[in-house]
C-alpha cells in the first residue's frame, strides 16, 4: 500500500529558494512567494509530493486579490491547498482511485469552506496528478498549466476563466468561492512522453511578459528542473522590478516526467 513519501505546502507563507525531489519518474520543484512590489503577503499557496509508487501530486491556488471583506490575507487559497492535500494524499494510499474524482471533490470541499466563511474571498484552482505516461489535471479560475516537449516545443495550455479583451485582465469569470453554485471546474488529460516538462503557475508567472516560446527555452537550456523554476522566477523578478510586468505573488511548479521512463 503506498504512502505519501515527501510533501510542501506553501500558503501565505514563502519557500526560502527552491523545494525539489526526484522520483523514478519524475523530476519536481516548487517555488512561491510575494513577488516584487505586490504586497507584503503572499497570498498564493503552492503544494507538491509525491507517493511511495512516485507519482507526483502538484497544486497552485491564487487568492483574488480584490476580493475579500475581512478574515486572513491568504487565507482561500490556505484552504485550496490544504483541500487539495487531503483529498491527494487519500488518493496516494488506493492506487485504484479515480485522480479525476479526487480533484474534483478536493475544489468543491474549498469552495464550499471558503463559502462558509462569509468573507466574500475567492482563489484559483489549479491542481493534478502526474503518473507514467499521463497528466490528469483539473482547473478553476486562471492559475495554469502547460505542457512542453524536451525540446522546449509548446504542446499544451490550459483554458482561464477570465473575461477576455477588452476587459480588465483581473476579471474572473469562475473561481471557488467566487458564486453560490459549483464551481466551472476544467478536466484535462495530457499524455507524457519521456522528458516532457509539465509547467504550473499563478498568473504572476502567466502575466509576465514571457511567452510559452520563451518558457521553452529556458527548460530546453535547464539541466535541473530546480534551475528552470530559479531561472523562471529570476526573470519574473527582473520583470516586475523594471514594471515590464504587473506586480504581484509568484508560484512556479515545474515537472520533468523522466526521459529513461
Amino acid at each position: 500500500m503506498p504512502e505519501p513519501a515527501q510533501g510542501l505546502v506553501a500558503g501565505d507563507v514563502e519557500t526560502a529558494s527552491v523545494f525539489a525531489f526526484d522520483t523514478p519518474l519524475f523530476s519536481a520543484s516548487l517555488h512561491t512567494s510575494k513577488g516584487v512590489g505586490y504586497k507584503d503577503v503572499n497570498e498564493d499557496s503552492g503544494a507538491l509530493f509525491r507517493d511511495a509508487l512516485g507519482r507526483v501530486y502538484l497544486g497552485v491556488f491564487d487568492q483574488a486579490g480584490g476580493m475579500g471583506i475581512g478574515g486572513d490575507r491568504g487565507a482561500a487559497s490556505a484552504i485550496a491547498a490544504r483541500a487539495f492535500w487531503s483529498r491527494a494524499r487519500d488518493l496516494a494510499l488506493d492506487p485504484a482511485a479515480d485522480a479525476a474524482e479526487a480533484l474534483r471533490g478536493a475544489a468543491l470541499d474549498a469552495h464550499q469552506e471558503i463559502r462558509r466563511r462569509g468573507f466574500d474571498e475567492a482563489t484559483t484552482f489549479m491542481a493534478g496528478r502526474l503518473a507514467a505516461g499521463e497528466a490528469i489535471l483539473l482547473c478553476v479560475g486562471d492559475s495554469g498549466a502547460m505542457l512542453f516537449r524536451d525540446t522546449g516545443e509548446h504542446v499544451h495550455s490550459t483554458e482561464k476563466h477570465r473575461l477576455p479583451p477588452p476587459f480588465p485582465q483581473n476579471i474572473l469569470t469562475d473561481a471557488l468561492g467566487q458564486s453560490s453554485g459549483e464551481p466551472q471546474a476544467d478536466e484535462y488529460r495530457w499524455r507524457l512522453r519521456p522528458g516532457d516538462f509539465l509547467v504550473m503557475g499563478s498568473d504572476g508567472l502567466l502575466d509576465s511578459a514571457l511567452t510559452v516560446q520563451e518558457i521553452g527555452r529556458v527548460l530546453f537550456a535547464s539541466p535541473t528542473t530546480s534551475g528552470a523554476t530559479e531561472a523562471l522566477r529570476a526573470i519574473v523578478y527582473d520583470q516586475m522590478t523594471d514594471r515590464r510586468a504587473k506586480s504581484d505573488n509568484v508560484t512556479i511548479v515545474v515537472i520533468r516526467y523522466a526521459s529513461g521512463s
